[in-house]
């Protein structure tokens, strides 16, 4: 967390530390949650679906460089991506330690393959991938839910 300050009038003060006993929480967590309330309801992009569209256009991009789609598929399949309804799983202690487990099943340097696998299995849901040597380490490992991309007719 970060500590900062905020001036507040009086009567803001008092009627916090009504509430805040009222409801038996602190009026710091009053605040965070007013604030948090405000950023949901405020029209700012969402940052994390920004960072997963550039990465997403950066895939796409080495994909068409690679020769493996054509200018008309990368284009079309950034369309796509751009109207799927994506679901962030909030990261925390408990998925690091379910990635960190992925990577060493699939004998990985780093956990970043383990965190979308984590993320799967927690939600029981499939996994879908370009990249056919996660998907075969992965199914070795036996993740019958993963799937390469390529098997699509």
């Amino acid at each position: 967390m970060i500590r900062t300050q905020i001036r507040i009038t009086p009567a803001q003060a008092r009627a916090l530390k009504r509430l805040a006993a009222k409801e038996g929480k602190s009026v710091a967590g009053l605040i965070r949650q007013s604030v948090d309330s405000l950023l949901q309801s405020s029209s700012l992009p969402d940052q994390d679906a920004l960072r997963a569209k550039a990465l997403a256009a950066s895939g796409i991009r080495k994909y068409y460089a690679l020769d493996k789609l054509t200018k008309a598929e990368a284009e079309e399949a950034l369309v796509i991506f751009d109207q799927m309804q994506i679901q962030f799983v909030p990261e925390d202690l408990i998925q690091r330690q379910a990635a960190l487990r992925w990577a060493v099943r699939l004998r990985q340097k780093a956990a970043y393959d383990g965190f979308y696998l984590a993320a799967a299995e927690q939600l029981g849901a499939e996994f879908w991938t370009a990249d056919q040597s996660l998907c075969n380490h992965a199914r070795q490992a036996g993740a019958t839910w993963v799937h390469w991309l390529g098997e699509v007719k």
